[in-house]
């Protein structure tokens, strides 16, 4: 092969090399501008199902909210709204442990969301309660339903807190202080409880 051949040979591969970087480009360029139409559209998108959803659960279809939140959160798992409407709809069905996991989600994706923490405080609450009622026959709490009973009072307690710092609504501001005033009194009568067992054992 002649110095001639070689340049021209040097030459073609130069340009298709150019050609397919230059293609490369510009399909990247295509992915990296659909993915921010998509996102710029699906949030105004996301927002209207999850609305739709919402209606729903207010209908009492909760499990058709459920299927559609799930899709929703498919489509865009970075939306705090559709992590905080399944917590509404799984507490509603009484899967607590899903409800919580969903708001926890939608408080790590917006911080500042205080009807979240507000939900994760009654469902927190509400778990203590169920344990207490349903330990009440009972002539002395086994130590792990008082073990239970302080964990969920105690999470109850710091996500009200947290509401507390959020919310603007004076009125509400004294009800939560009130809440919060009892759990503490919960806590202690059980932290009492909890050594008492634990000092028979």
């Amino acid at each position: 092969m002649n110095l001639n051949n070689m340049i021209e040979s040097l030459n073609k591969k130069i340009i298709e090399g150019a050609k397919m970087t230059q293609h490369r480009f510009k399909l990247f360029s295509l992915i990296i501008l659909s993915a921010i139409f998509l996102t710029s559209c699906s949030n105004l998108d996301i927002q209207t199902l999850n609305l739709r959803a919402k209606a729903l659960i207010d209908s009492g279809d909760i499990d058709g909210a459920i299927g559609r939140l799930e899709s929703i959160n498919d489509l865009n798992p970075n939306f705090p709204q559709t992590h905080y409407n399944l917590g509404i709809a799984y507490n509603k069905k009484g899967e607590f442990d899903k409800a919580i996991k969903f708001l926890n989600e939608a408080t790590k994706l917006n911080p500042k969301f205080a009807d979240a923490y507000y939900s994760l405080a009654v469902i927190y609450e509400n778990m203590a309660l169920t344990i207490i009622e349903e330990s009440s026959k009972e002539k002395k709490l086994a130590i792990d339903s008082v073990t239970k009973i302080l964990e969920n009072l105690k999470y109850s307690q710091e996500s009200y807190a947290k509401y507390l710092t959020l919310t603007q609504n004076s009125s509400e501001k004294e009800s939560i202080q009130v809440k919060l005033e009892s759990l503490n009194n919960d806590i202690s009568k059980y932290q009492d409880i909890f050594i008492e067992n634990s000092a028979e054992q």
